[in-house]
């Protein structure tokens, strides 16, 4: 994943198990961070892997951190890009090449499928229509 932004800003990943944020969404997702959710990171990065469970004082940090981010906002323009091989490398065309005017009916030939069965593969991966990633994309570039 790749996160461009025009200010400075900080990032960091967090790799959490799947069942204990059942709330996050499939997506890779670019948040606003509150100033005590940065805090929560910083020191959630700092733990070693494997920290002390059993209500330890790094779990109960780790369970505020997950509280945490489940209240944070999304921010609005990240480009969220899916994780199809072939649907990446069209993504990836446009990004290069943001005038270009390649329809939807064009991509799905290209892939070999109807445009109605992309317009669902690109809402599945990306989360947005095809219209709206395009827009947001040209906003982007």
């Amino acid at each position: 994943h790749e996160v461009v932004t025009s200010m400075r800003a900080e990032m960091r990943s967090l790799y959490v198990r799947r069942e204990d944020c059942l709330w996050a969404p499939e997506h890779c997702r670019v948040l606003e961070v509150t100033p005590l959710a940065r805090e929560l990171t910083k020191r959630f990065c700092a733990l070693p892997v494997e920290y002390p469970h059993g209500g330890s004082p790094e779990e109960r940090l780790v369970q505020v951190l997950l509280d945490q981010l489940a209240g944070l906002n999304q921010v609005g323009f990240s480009l969220p890009l899916p994780r199809h091989a072939r649907l990446l490398a069209l993504c990836n065309e446009l990004i290069e090449n943001p005038e270009a005017e390649v329809t939807l009916s064009v991509w799905a030939e290209r892939l070999g499928t109807s445009e109605k069965t992309l317009m669902r593969l690109f809402d599945r991966e990306t989360g947005m229509s095809f219209r709206s990633w395009r827009q947001r994309m040209r906003l982007l570039s």
